[in-house]
């Protein structure tokens, strides 16, 4: 389930021009929590609206896709200023940064 959870949200945040920096599945089945980190590709901060944009745009697409159930709990945010490097882009992206 956790896999084509992500790649859903992946792809549908991805259309709205960002990236999916983390996405993590916790909380029980009954209540899913699925926390997604984004990021802009610039490397410019994300906003708390943006995050709410995010969330706003891509619960309806989770309603309709029947990944999840009714209770679920979408938190959308951004990594933070130490964001964990996670992939040779990510290295490349921040080099020289400290």
């Amino acid at each position: 389930m956790k896999e084509a959870l992500e790649a859903f949200v992946k792809k549908e945040v991805e259309a709205l021009g960002y990236d999916l920096v983390e996405f993590r599945l916790g909380g029980t089945a009954r209540s899913p929590l699925l926390d997604v980190r984004i990021d802009h590709l610039d490397g410019a901060k994300i906003t708390v609206d943006e995050c709410a944009q995010v969330s706003r745009s891509i619960e309806p697409q989770l309603d309709a896709s029947g990944l999840v159930g009714e209770n679920y709990v979408l938190e959308v945010s951004s990594p933070g200023v130490e964001r964990p490097l996670r992939n040779a882009a990510d290295w490349r992206r921040f080099a020289g940064r400290t």
